[in-house]
């Protein structure tokens, strides 16, 4: 299980959105801004994994953490590699730090990142390279 807080992205951070998207008041967004509240988000690649499994992927590898090392030299040592390799039928898919990190600090479900990688396979076995995907909708779920 990793854990991040909001202190971690204070400052900007391309991978994540600002706080100031939120539904929250302003008051909250100034005291997320300066650090004067914070939140902690944890979250379990294992159960990441399965969710991928129930949705009829398969999980290659996910990262361990050995034992004396922190999360962010696991980070380190693995970023290249991505932290978790998910496959079906030929397509495999490396997901980064900034994936999972996306997911603690934005509060997204694992159901996401699926149907993000999801739309990747739809796309076929021609797609290749690096792809985004917006979804239908998004705009709305933002102030």
């Amino acid at each position: 299980m990793n854990d991040l807080t909001s202190l971690d992205f204070i400052a900007f951070s391309p991978n994540c959105a600002p706080f100031s998207i939120f539904p929250f008041t302003a008051r909250t967004c100034v005291d997320l801004l300066i650090g004067a509240t914070y939140y902690m988000a944890y979250l379990n690649l294992n159960a990441v994994g399965r969710e991928f499994e129930n949705r009829g992927w398969t999980v290659e590898q996910v990262v361990e953490q050995l034992k004396g090392e922190s999360d962010r030299e696991v980070v380190m040592r693995k970023l290249g590699r991505g932290l978790m390799r998910v496959s079906r039928d030929g397509l495999h898919i490396h997901l980064s730090a900034p994936d999972f990190t996306r997911m603690q600090i934005e509060a997204l479900r694992a159901k996401t990142l699926i149907e993000t990688c999801e739309a990747t396979y739809r796309l076929g076995p021609r797609a290749g390279g690096f792809s985004e995907t917006v979804f239908r909708g998004e705009p709305a779920i933002w102030k």
